[in-house]
């Protein structure tokens, strides 16, 4: 059995969804649980660096919750390729840039939603998905339906209801 670090950006950490959905029931507590076992027998651990505009808000958290990883530079943090996910739940207005900007750097992304404040900035969003290689974007409780994947014809970077952690991890390819 072997164990895979699954490198993520989490922006948007110290607001309540972020925070309390997000970061403390979801990653912190799969961090606690000793990661998510494939069903090959392996092992993922999620591995978070959380951005934030307030260096001591976002040094504090990272340590009360015991994340070694924490900055203001999201910049920095795109560039860095172990980072493959980038996950945001700051405002909706800073939505769209950011998700533009990370889906320009080549990350998968997932984010609270909704993915932008009107229906034109939404569509340049789901747009920008479909020319990544192989990023996906979700939103809320969702996961991309490609055709390989899904069984149907959606275009790559539209997205179906929720499925398993599991079904995730297999499409960032663990």
């Amino acid at each position: 059995m072997a164990s895979r670090s699954l490198g993520l950006i989490m922006h948007g950490v110290t607001g309540r969804m972020g925070l309390n959905q997000h970061l403390i029931r979801s990653i912190v507590a799969i961090r606690n649980q000793g990661g998510v076992t494939l069903s090959n027998g392996d092992k993922v651990m999620p591995d978070p660096v959380l951005i934030g505009r307030d260096a001591e808000k976002i040094e504090a958290l990272a340590r009360e919750q015991g994340i070694a990883r924490f900055g203001t530079n999201l910049d920095a943090a795109l560039e860095n390729r172990a980072d493959t996910v980038f996950f945001d739940a700051g405002t909706t207005q800073m939505r769209p840039t950011l998700l533009a900007k990370a889906l320009r750097a080549g990350k998968h992304v997932y984010c609270e939603k909704p993915i932008a404040t009107n229906l034109a900035e939404a569509v340049q969003i789901c747009q920008q998905a479909q020319l990544g290689p192989e990023t996906w974007c979700g939103a809320g409780q969702a996961v991309p339906a490609r055709p390989a994947q899904a069984g149907h014809a959606a275009p790559r970077g539209f997205l179906r209801p929720h499925a398993q952690r599991a079904h995730r991890l297999r499409l960032l390819g663990f």
